[in-house]
């Protein structure tokens, strides 16, 4: 509940910007009137309204509701109370956040609802996307979410064509405009889309779309890069013998919401080898490395990969470990030497911002069959705030580092790039 509660209040803040934005404030005299109720709801700031139509839509709305029973709400007490005089901010708000006009939720108890972003009441922008790979310009087929994360979404296009014609499964969507002109107006937080796009093969690009205007057409255009870290393209995992490791085909998947867990040994230094896939014998360049740290249900966030050191090898090349084997040092040639936060977490918690898919630019470009990764600390060992007795309970130790904790790591994906994805359409991307 708390996690849909973040969502909510999110939306509902947005909500009450924009009211704020069409309904100032003249200053304390006003809003103190309006918070005594010395004027009338009408009368009032934005952020007055607003509240007004979130409380009379608490009373209008059916018991254990959905996120669109509560929005379907508001917009019945924006009619009752206001004329309806507020219908299209609130479309607005709603269609941002993805609760558009096409959004479905089948119930309470829904996991997988289906978003939308387009508004009823706004010329909408529209957006086509289309991937190749960058290397080959042959079609790719992808799937593209709104949103930084692709574990447990659903997504709002994808351009594999088998699909066309099913809603969110084909390649077009439409997006409530936020750029000049529209009710967002001059806010530069609602002023882009955030978008992951996601493919077997070639892993997770992320990139954002600004500036949609009321009516437009524009054209996104996805250049992937194969991922040799990929089981598509015949990776394969392998792990250390210090412990259990439950899913280390889960690194190579091209997927977020799959994690390996390596249990029964200290966090650090443990360690995985991705033997790559579609490189030859001889191997190819690495260049970038994307490395996801994201937990799944039930996982503790404390046991979430931090930092990491990567290494390179090259079999048959390399005198001493010619099978790159993870166990010898020798043959290892440093790749990326993490920083100490290269996963960010501050108290009192791992948020998922901090764990979601990072991508780390090589120190030396090198060429290699296989990528190490070791282990430096999880956010358990490695943030010396969360170490030392967290509370006043004496019955209870509450360190972190003398916990089961600091001998559980998770990490969900290695990705590894010879070159780095673009994005058409868009100034913005970040892949």
């Amino acid at each position: 509940m708390h996690a849909d509660g973040e969502i909510w209040v999110a939306v509902q803040m947005d909500l009450r910007d924009l009211f704020l934005q069409r309904y100032p404030s003249s200053g304390a005299d006003e809003d103190i009137a309006c918070v005594r109720g010395q004027l009338a709801a009408s009368s009032c700031p934005g952020d007055r309204r607003w509240i007004q139509d979130y409380y009379d839509a608490m009373v209008l709305m059916p018991r254990r509701p959905t996120m669109i029973d509560a929005r379907d709400a508001m917009l019945a007490a924006d009619l009752a109370r206001f004329g309806g005089a507020n219908q299209d901010l609130l479309w607005q708000g709603f269609a941002m956040r993805g609760f558009g006009q096409f959004q479905s939720t089948v119930d309470a108890q829904d996991t997988d609802p289906v978003p939308d972003f387009s508004s009823p009441l706004a010329n909408n922008a529209t957006l086509n996307f289309s991937a190749d790979s960058k290397s080959t310009l042959v079609p790719v087929s992808a799937k593209i979410y709104v949103g930084d994360y692709q574990a447990r979404s659903t997504q709002v296009a994808d351009t594999d064509p088998g699909t066309t014609g099913a809603i969110n499964l084909d390649n077009t969507a439409q997006f409530a405009p936020n750029g000049t002109g529209s009710l967002t107006g001059s806010d530069p937080r609602w002023q882009y889309y955030n978008f992951t796009a996601v493919a077997p093969g070639y892993g997770i690009v992320r990139f954002r779309v600004r500036n949609l205007l009321a009516g437009e057409t524009r054209n996104i255009t996805i250049h992937f890069a194969p991922n040799f870290g990929s089981g598509t393209n015949g990776a394969q995992v392998s792990g250390d013998t210090l412990g259990a490791s439950t899913n280390l085909a889960a690194v190579s998947d091209d997927d977020e919401g799959t994690n390996d867990s390596q249990t029964g040994a200290l966090a650090g230094g443990r360690w995985i080898v991705v033997r790559l896939g579609g490189v030859g014998p001889n191997g190819s360049a690495i260049k970038r490395l994307g490395i996801s740290a994201e937990l799944g249900p039930g996982q503790n966030r404390f046991t979430a990969l931090r930092s990491f050191t990567a290494y390179v090898c090259r079999a048959g090349k390399t005198p001493g470990n010619q099978t790159c084997d993870g166990s010898i040092d020798t043959g290892w040639t440093p790749l990326v030497v993490a920083p100490p936060d290269a996963f960010p977490s501050v108290n009192p918690r791992p948020v998922a911002p901090d764990l979601t898919l990072r991508y780390f630019d090589v120190d030396h470009p090198a060429v290699g069959t296989h990528v190490k990764l070791l282990v430096a600390s999880n956010q358990c060992t490695g943030q010396a705030s969360y170490q030392g007795d967290q509370d006043q309970d004496p019955t209870n130790n509450a360190d972190c580092s003398s916990s089961i904790r600091a001998s559980e790591v998770h990490v969900a994906e290695v990705e590894v790039f010879g070159q780095t994805a673009t994005v058409d359409g868009t100034p913005n991307a970040t892949g």
